[in-house]
């Protein structure tokens, strides 16, 4: 009796592939997040459980919110200093849940960088007003936000190191 492997070798090269691309991903993002504090607001926060345990690896604290009011919450805190903002663009009914964060921070005058990470067609519609309201995105995908990620705080660290030279 034959047994056909293709199945069993196409779930053996798919596994492979992915922990190549995990492996990829973790060398990519460094050490950049090392001690900083990354406020995910989510509503479904499982989905992202990939790139949470990248940044965690890496040292970085994941601070995650629910909803927006628990997020402005938590931004409103002065204890809490959050070096990167990762928003979906929808949580529940609001569909524009992303722009209101990134409202909210640009009234509050609270000067952080801000991820939209979001694959629905909504936040690519409101791609204009998310980067006229200082936002990054919308990303999609593990790999583009890791990249994304890595490039924004290492340019925090370098703006950092420069502030403290000219005092």
């Amino acid at each position: 009796m034959e047994t056909d492997e293709r199945p069993q070798k196409t779930s053996l090269t798919a596994i492979r592939e992915a922990m190549a691309m995990l492996s990829d991903l973790r060398r990519s993002l460094g050490t950049s997040p090392a001690g900083k504090r990354i406020l995910w607001i989510d509503d479904q926060p499982a989905n992202n459980q990939l790139p949470h345990r990248l940044l965690d690896d890496s040292g970085a604290s994941i601070v995650i919110a629910l909803s927006t009011e628990e997020a402005t919450s938590i931004l409103e805190r002065s204890e809490c200093a959050i070096a990167l903002v990762i928003s979906d663009m929808s949580r529940g009914d609001n569909q524009l849940a992303g722009i209101e964060v990134l409202k909210y921070l640009q009234k509050s005058e609270l000067h952080m960088p801000v991820i939209i990470y979001s694959d629905s067609p909504l936040a690519k519609a409101h791609c204009k007003d998310i980067h006229r309201l200082g936002g990054i995105g919308p990303l999609v995908g593990p790999q583009s936000l890791i990249e994304c990620i890595k490039a924004v705080l290492s340019t925090s660290n370098l703006n950092k190191a420069i502030d403290s030279d000219e005092k």
